[in-house]
Parts: C-alpha cells; structure tokens; sequence
C-alpha cells in the first residue's frame, strides 16, 4: 500500500538571507523504515517506510524504494502518528500605531498575529512532546480582535515556521476581560451594538471608496485603517467569533447571517444545553479539549479509592 505524497511542499527550505559561515549540508533527507504507521482514523499501514525531504512528507507505505541520498532510519516496534494540530491559542499583539485607526480602541481588525506568533515558538518543547506540530495563534482581548497566524512547531529560522500569515479574523461579543467599566461598551449589549456598527461602517467604507474611484468629483473619504481591513475581510475571510457560552453563539449564528459572513464559533464545550439550535446554524465549532490529569494509583489504597 502506497499513500500519495502532498503535491505542494508546505514550507520553502531555500532560506532568503545570505548564508554568514559555514552552509550546513546535513541529511534533510530521511527515510523512516518497518514502523507501524498511524495514517488516519481507522487506517493503519503495517511495516511501512515514511520518507521525510526537509519538513515534507513525500511518501508513505509498503513497498516504497528509498530514493538515492536519503539516510535510513530503523523504527522496528515504533508507532508514527500525524502531528496533532492546536487549532486554538492566544497571544498578545499591540495594534499598530496609526492615526487612521478606529476611534473605538476594541476594533482592531488591522492587528495581526503574524508580528509575534513565532515568539511562541518558545514554548515548542512542550507541545512538540505532546505531539502538537502546528498552532494556530490570535491575537488576545479587544472585540474585532485581528487576525490569526499559523505556525509550525520547529524549522530553524521565523521565516520556515510561519506558515500562514493571514488565517482568519476575530471577533468578541462580549467586553475583554479587565477593561474599565468607564469605557464604551462596558456590557454584553454595548459589544454586540459597537461590533454590528463596525460592520455596517465597513460596508459604507468600502462603497464609499468605490463611488470616489468611479467618480473623483465626489468628496474624498477620510482613509480609516481599520474599517479598509474590516472591510475586504466581509465576504472573504472566516470570522471565528468567541462564544463561552450557548447563547453567545446562538447570537453570534444571527450576526453571520446578517452580514453573510463565512463564520466559525468557538464554543465552550455547553453546546448541548441547546443543541437543536446551534445545530441550526449549520456553523463548524471549535471544541475545547481538557485532558483530566491522571490519577495517582502508585499504591494499592490510592487505586481503590480511584473511582
């Protein structure tokens, strides 16, 4: 059995900067042989051969011959699996200065992920040992929040781990946590009210800019950064929207539809407590996932008072 290769390699090995010293001329060529290979769900391949060129998986399967220059690698009784993908963390990113931003501080589709996502890699380790070779990663507080980056969990320069620059664009229903009650909004009714207003203003925005091309006679729109981002991310970009609860997201299913956003929610796991609604909004939802720590039964007694 043979596996089909990728027919694009996700990350470029040909590095953009000059090379200082001494170029390093190691194998990036492997070939992992006689694992038991986890393809998919339900899909197993038995005494297979992985064969790896730089950060691409090229092939997998049985009768695979290993192509000239790769180096072997016995994984007799070994088990490979796909790296797993966290599909969502948070970071903080600091919105550009401009004076063309939006007069409200929580609208902030111009933030990106991208300027310091690959300062996540430090914690790379860690996930790498949980199997984590991928991460989503957006930007942290505000209500029109920015947009997100992917990033992968290893290469050798920022330019190879990040993989995606511009994954989806944020959004919050509710008020950041920690903001002072001194400012608009500060409830869940002001967010939803200011969020609705930004993109009917992005609408106006990108309208107004289109009758000014077509007609340079008419007044001039004021450049607003904000609402240009917001604006060609409706209709093309997925919105994922924060929803820690079922109503939000059930709100949030009525916002999608009114502005005909492409919407993802990112749920809080409560979904069930109305799940014939939220299963009418026909919208994917990111689920949390908790694993519980194990518990301790290193002695007889703890392991009969383990439930």
């Amino acid at each position: 059995m043979i596996v089909s290769a990728p027919s694009a390699v996700a990350q470029s090995e040909v590095a953009a900067k000059p090379i200082v010293g001494l170029r390093d001329n190691r194998p990036r060529d492997f070939a992992l042989q006689h694992a038991t290979v986890i393809v998919s769900p339900g899909e197993t391949v038995e005494d297979a051969t992985v064969l790896i060129s730089g950060s691409a998986i090229i092939g997998v399967g049985e009768d695979i011959e290993v192509p000239a220059g790769f180096m072997e690698v016995d994984c007799t009784d070994k088990r490979i699996y796909p790296g797993l993908i966290d599909a969502y963390s948070e970071i903080d990113v600091p919105a550009p200065a401009t004076e063309a931003a939006h007069w409200n501080e929580y609208v902030t589709p111009q933030r990106s992920a991208a300027a310091v996502a690959t300062n996540e890699i430090a914690k790379a380790d860690k996930l790498r040992g949980q199997g984590i070779t991928l991460r989503l990663v957006a930007p942290q507080g505000g209500i029109v929040k920015g947009s997100s980056a992917v990033v992968m969990l290893g290469g050798e320069s920022a330019g190879q781990k990040l993989l995606k620059e511009q994954a989806w664009q944020h959004l919050k229903l509710t008020v950041p946590r920690g903001s002072s009650r001194a400012k608009y909004p500060n409830s869940p009714m002001g967010a939803v009210a200011l969020l609705r207003q930004s993109m009917y203003d992005a609408n106006w925005y990108r309208q107004a800019w289109s009758a000014y091309v077509a007609d340079s006679s008419l007044p001039r729109p004021e450049t607003n950064v904000a609402l240009d981002h917001l604006s060609r991310a409706i209709g093309n970009d997925v919105f994922v929207v924060d929803a820690p609860n079922e109503r939000m997201a059930i709100r949030a299913g009525r916002i999608a539809d009114e502005f005909s956003l492409q919407m993802m929610i990112r749920g809080s796991g409560r979904e069930y407590r109305q799940l014939d609604q939220i299963a009418e909004l026909n919208r994917p939802i990111l689920l949390p996932v908790n694993f519980p720590a194990p518990p301790d039964v290193t002695t007889g007694e703890e392991a009969r008072n383990t439930s």
